[in-house]
């Protein structure tokens, strides 16, 4: 709990400047290609559950496409930019809660999402148990995270880049997490790379203005089995 709270508490800091640098992963080229991958695993008859809300960048999306949304933040503070951000959304409801000890009866949600906060969590597959205990049969578990599998991005981390502080991000490999997930008892229908580039390379091309550049880019992203950020999708067995 110590390490929760710790999280939970810093991201009340943030909140309020927390999206100032994240316009990438919400309404530029990472964030729209989340969306595009994930629309065809959600249904207008759905209700949703996203994991570690945040800000909620996920939530309007979600509203659009879903019956209900459930937004679950440890943090009061990102949930408070959450609030603001569904604003007009009926069908989203925030709950403040732990994303390895969840607040809901089993079998309640058609679809659990999670994106690019998984690293958060002390303890991953607990994590995944209980989204499995909370979706119904067939119900689906989307996770988008960032892993070290591209081999420019291990070179990186072999000579000591990024800063320490930032490496942790980059911890996972994504066999281990789809381990993790059979390890959970979730079948996998769905593993494709959301970006394989840093988003540097994207703003460049926005920046540059090179439509030939983002085509390679989009190519690129579309037929790797891995990438700095990738969306993983488990079915509930049995």
């Amino acid at each position: 709990m110590p390490v929760k709270r710790g999280i939970g508490l810093s991201y009340d800091k943030v909140a309020p400047i927390y999206d100032n640098t994240r316009d990438f992963y919400e309404k530029g080229y990472a964030g729209k290609r989340e969306r595009e991958l994930l629309r065809p695993f959600l249904h207008t008859k759905y209700v949703v559950l996203d994991l570690a809300c945040g800000t909620g960048r996920l939530l309007p999306f979600l509203a659009k496409s879903s019956s209900e949304v459930i937004g679950l933040d440890i943090s009061s503070g990102m949930l408070a930019v959450s609030k603001r951000k569904s604003r007009g959304f009926q069908n989203v409801h925030l709950v403040r809660g732990d994303a390895e000890n969840l607040p809901f009866n089993k079998e309640i949600f058609d679809v659990v999402t999670c994106s690019r906060a998984f690293k958060f969590f002390p303890n991953p597959l607990k994590s995944l148990t209980e989204a499995r205990r909370c979706l119904k049969l067939r119900a689906r578990y989307a996770l988008s995270l960032e892993t070290s599998d591209p081999f420019w991005l291990k070179i990186a981390l072999q000579i000591g880049l990024p800063s320490k502080s930032a490496r942790w991000e980059w911890r996972y490999r994504k066999n281990e997490v789809l381990r993790l997930f059979k390890r959970a008892d979730f079948k996998i229908v769905f593993s494709r790379c959301l970006i394989y580039f840093g988003r540097s390379v994207y703003e460049l091309a926005d920046k540059l203005r090179l439509p030939y550049l983002h085509k390679l880019l989009n190519l690129i992203d579309t037929h790797s089995t891995i990438g700095r950020n990738i969306l993983i999708i488990g079915e509930k067995n049995i």
